[in-house]
């Protein structure tokens, strides 16, 4: 090979490798997702529960609990024992969107949902806050994202959304 053709040669191998290297530096620079900060979510979660319920008038009617969940009895039953995480409950429900958006619904169904606190395999929300309920009573749960679905999609539902779920407690065993 002349000196040429070697020197061409070299060249093109030369220019190959910063091709493939600039290809692969930008490849991963579109791959990279930003990384999702869950504190700072749960802070606007928050500030969008807040807001609503100062729009919808109802600040003074909602519990905070530590983990962020707000929750409202509407219909309180007394006498009856607090649920607990062993109990096997039976609920109609309804979830919604905070601008109103409904998800889905058993209100109407024929079959009630039923699950174990303690078992089931439902969002933290309902783990949680089935636990704020006596048998019969009915209410709500506000939920901020980190206790549904987090920043995934789930169905009709976008990624990094409260939720608003009306509960009835039909039965308890």
């Amino acid at each position: 090979m002349s000196s040429d053709k070697k020197s061409n040669f070299s060249f093109g191998i030369l220019f190959l490798m910063v091709l493939m290297v600039s290809i692969g530096c930008k490849k991963n620079n579109i791959d990279a997702l930003p990384v999702f900060d869950s504190a700072k979510q749960a802070i606007k979660d928050d500030s969008l529960l807040v807001d609503y319920f100062k729009t919808n008038g109802l600040t003074d009617l909602v519990t905070k609990t530590s983990s962020g969940l707000y929750y409202r009895i509407t219909k309180p039953v007394s006498g009856n024992m607090l649920i607990v995480a062993k109990d096997v409950v039976f609920t109609r429900y309804e979830l919604r969107l905070l601008n109103e958006t409904l998800i889905e619904e058993n209100v109407t169904s024929a079959t009630a949902f039923k699950f174990n606190p303690e078992k089931s395999n439902v969002i933290k929300a309902w783990k949680e806050g089935i636990l704020l309920f006596r048998n019969g009573e009915e209410g709500y749960l506000y939920c901020p994202s980190g206790l549904g679905y987090g920043n995934t999609i789930q169905g009709k539902i976008p990624a990094s959304t409260c939720l608003k779920f009306l509960i009835r407690v039909t039965n308890v065993e």
